[in-house]
């Protein structure tokens, strides 16, 4: 009798603090992505020494170099940039071989988390360029706000088109 009722307090004991510790919150997120690709009239090589200098790969991003590294040589590297409004750290995460990049941007308020990712590959005199980007997004987003993104990214495209071609 005392063993069942000493198994019966721990039973409430645990349902109790159980309750207590292992509350669950599931917020859903939406994320964007958008990709692309074009063909540049330079190297592998040179598109290469474009995409690892920070201050031109931030201005094709159409972030503000604030400071940190200055070239991306291997993962780790991070520079710290200005996006939309908020500072955070852009961070090479993978490097192939002169063949991929992919880097994260971590703004400090944390409100979203944005991947990049770069694909370089031989195209008869040039190189085509295929480039990824996703991000999560704290709620949903207008057309409007979507054009705004898209037109960025092209523009981004043409930005490293025009560096690496040396216009």
């Amino acid at each position: 009798m005392l063993r069942l009722s000493q198994l019966i307090i721990v039973g409430i004991l645990f349902y109790i603090s159980s309750s207590v510790y292992s509350q669950i919150i599931n917020q859903s997120i939406t994320g964007q992505g958008f990709s692309g690709e074009i063909i540049v009239d330079a190297s592998p090589d040179q598109v290469w020494q474009v995409l690892t200098d920070v201050s031109q790969l931030a201005e094709i991003c159409g972030y503000e170099y604030i400071g940190g590294a200055k070239t991306f040589a291997k993962p780790g590297d991070e520079a710290q940039v200005k996006v939309w409004g908020d500072v955070g750290g852009f961070m090479l995460v993978r490097t192939d071989n002169k063949s991929e990049l992919r880097f994260n941007l971590d703004p400090e308020n944390g409100s979203y988390i944005c991947g990049c990712r770069w694909r370089l590959s031989k195209s008869g005199e040039g190189t085509k360029v295929w480039f990824e980007e996703r991000y999560t997004e704290s709620g949903p987003q207008t057309k409007e706000e979507l054009d705004a993104q898209v037109k960025d990214f092209n523009e981004s495209l043409e930005k490293l088109r025009q560096k690496a071609e040396g216009k």
